[in-house]
């Protein structure tokens, strides 16, 4: 997932999860990202995207197979 602050002066942060042996259907996942203390209160977009290989490498065997705009907020 990567986070895109709306402060355009902070930098974006994302976190990986590795997750291998997954069936073919509908999951539901929840998850923490931490930031540090340069990240204040205030409402977050993020891309959430599910990939066969590493996300956004462009490596040859890798292809993101689904993404998603997601909202939330720092409180």
């Amino acid at each position: 997932m990567t986070v895109n602050p709306p402060d355009t002066s902070l930098k974006p942060f994302s976190s990986s999860y590795l997750n291998e042996g997954f069936e073919i259907g509908s999951y539901s996942a929840k998850f923490e990202i931490k930031t540090n203390s340069s990240y204040p209160v205030g409402n977050y977009t993020g891309t959430l995207q599910v990939c066969s290989g590493t996300c956004g490498m462009g490596n040859p065997n890798e292809a993101t197979l689904s993404s998603a705009n997601v909202k939330f907020t720092i409180k």
